[in-house]
């Protein structure tokens, strides 16, 4: 990824020229002697799209899988530049990143598709209300053991003491029968959570229709996929990569050649 990052990255510093550089403070000409991270500082976050965008898709604007209906080979390339900005698997910090095309092409979806974006928004209320009320249990749980465990130790040393043992033994057993609703995770539970949630969403997205106003989303596709389709595009990347030197090569070899025949041609009219 570095590797591939780092030719557009050159090409870019490479049309840019030292004054440009200069101007976006670059206190140096040798731009050879720094390293990937200093020189993408120097660069900005269009610049590197479309630089990586032109090496990839020179032929096709096809992406390399179709993962989402919103997705296009825009994304494929915001992958890559997200990855070497925000870190491998980073993709909430992708995802909310404005300079990145992904946050753009879910809003123009979302404005054609807002009963899906609502579906997930709805779900994703209730997946929380679930999480709320597991998290609540092990708190009031882990309460509770901390009480249970300081009956136990005051029964314990009432019993070495051989005085009050049986107000501390009742003292335990007391401690250890208490069980509040909250302490409890089940499926009833479950449910009434998620139907709480999933109605307060309802008269949320109710108002906001009123108003003329949608603050609905898309979550990015599950990171196992988006690590795999990374692994692609970079491969591609390469190969391109490797297609444009062998053309290069090619290139330089015919304009040998010619410059060859030419002088050849000249020495036989010189004589």
């Amino acid at each position: 990824l570095n590797s591939v990052v780092e030719v557009a990255v050159d090409r870019i510093i490479g049309d840019l020229g030292p004054e440009e550089l200069g101007r976006r403070g670059c206190l140096t000409r040798d731009i050879s002697a720094l390293d990937l991270d200093l020189k993408a500082r120097h660069v900005t976050t269009e610049e590197l799209l479309h630089a990586l965008g032109t090496q990839l898709y020179s032929s096709s604007s096809e992406s390399v899988v179709s993962c989402a209906q919103w997705w296009d080979w825009s994304c494929d390339i915001g992958l890559v530049v997200g990855t070497f900005i925000h870190g491998l698997g980073n993709y909430d910090g992708m995802r909310k990143d404005e300079e990145l095309p992904f946050l753009n092409r879910m809003t123009a979806y979302v404005q054609y598709n807002k009963v899906e974006s609502e579906s997930y928004r709805r779900f994703e209320h209730a997946a929380d209300a679930a999480k709320c009320v597991f998290d609540k249990a092990l708190e009031t749980m882990k309460i509770k053991f901390q009480q249970q465990t300081t009956a136990a130790v005051a029964a314990v040393i009432a019993a070495n003491k051989n005085s009050g043992d049986s107000v501390a033994k009742d003292a335990y057993q007391l401690e250890t029968q208490k069980m509040d609703v909250d302490d409890v995770i089940s499926l009833p539970r479950l449910k009434d959570a998620a139907l709480d949630s999933y109605r307060k969403t309802l008269n949320v997205s109710s108002k906001s229709r009123k108003k003329g106003t949608s603050n609905c989303s898309l979550p990015l596709p599950d990171a196992t996929y988006l690590d795999r389709l990374l692994v692609q595009i970079v491969e591609k990347m390469e190969s391109c990569a490797g297609l444009n030197l062998v053309q290069d090569s090619s290139n330089v070899e015919i304009s040998s050649k010619e410059g060859k025949k030419e002088t050849g041609n000249e020495s036989v009219i010189s004589r």
